[in-house]
């Protein structure tokens, strides 16, 4: 049985979600941003599936400022967050690329409204925006 230099333990160092985030290159952010953004809607139950999933694409064709009166289930679900600022309370995106998911994860159609895209057709859409570096780097 060996017996260990306490001088040659090396200490695996925790590393924070945060500092793992800021670690990567601007399209691995995106790209972890939007797989996230899809998980969090994949496991909404169906009926508030549909409804979040009209509101991001609401959301993602406006330019006004969100609110919680305007997309009540984005506000609920954790999509829009609320931050005090001098004192009053603003409203804003949990992400700066909130709303291109809406045109990268969601299709429509009249016969069943609006849909999460398979998660391998999300893929594919999400590579193809960032090899064409179609994305505004908001971080």
């Amino acid at each position: 049985m060996a017996i260990l230099n306490p001088q040659e333990v090396v200490v695996s160092q925790a590393v924070s979600p945060k500092a793992e985030t800021e670690a990567l290159s601007a399209p691995q952010r995106y790209q972890k941003e939007m797989e996230s953004l899809w998980q969090r809607v994949n496991q909404l139950p169906d009926g508030q599936k549909s409804v979040v999933l009209h509101q991001l694409v609401q959301f993602g064709k406006l330019s006004l400022h969100p609110s919680p009166q305007a997309f009540p289930a984005l506000a609920t679900h954790g999509f829009l967050v609320e931050q005090a600022v001098d004192g009053q309370s603003v409203w804003h995106p949990c992400t700066p690329h909130l709303k291109e998911f809406g045109r990268l994860g969601i299709s429509s159609s009249f016969e069943d409204g609006y849909s999460l895209h398979p998660r391998q057709v999300f893929h594919i859409n999400l590579q193809v925006q960032i090899q064409t570096q179609n994305y505004r780097l908001l971080w």
